[in-house]
């Protein structure tokens, strides 16, 4: 097997070969080539913010379109009283 990867921003390449067909009693030199999209990246985000009430919006280790930090909100906070600003580059915030 010959195998080979390459990577741009937004997706990455696969190229491989192997000899496991034969063609007239001889391996035959098959070859292949397949696209992957890869995951939107983001960040730096921030690890969470107060949405007060008692609760806060945790960064769940995913982005959203345009490379948007993605939170869990209505997490539990005793200490989020007052809510916060909204933080840079999170999803969904005006």
């Amino acid at each position: 097997d010959y195998n080979e990867a390459d990577a741009s921003s937004t997706k990455i390449y696969g190229v491989w070969s192997d000899n496991r067909n034969t063609q007239n009693g001889h391996p035959d030199q098959d070859a292949w080539f397949d696209v992957v999209h890869s995951a939107p990246q983001c960040g730096p985000c921030q690890v969470s913010y107060c949405q007060g009430g008692g609760f806060k919006c945790q960064f769940n280790n995913t982005c959203g379109p345009g490379g948007c930090c993605n939170y869990t909100c209505d997490v539990p906070d005793a200490n989020c009283q007052l809510p916060d600003p909204c933080p840079p580059g999170a999803c969904g915030c005006n």
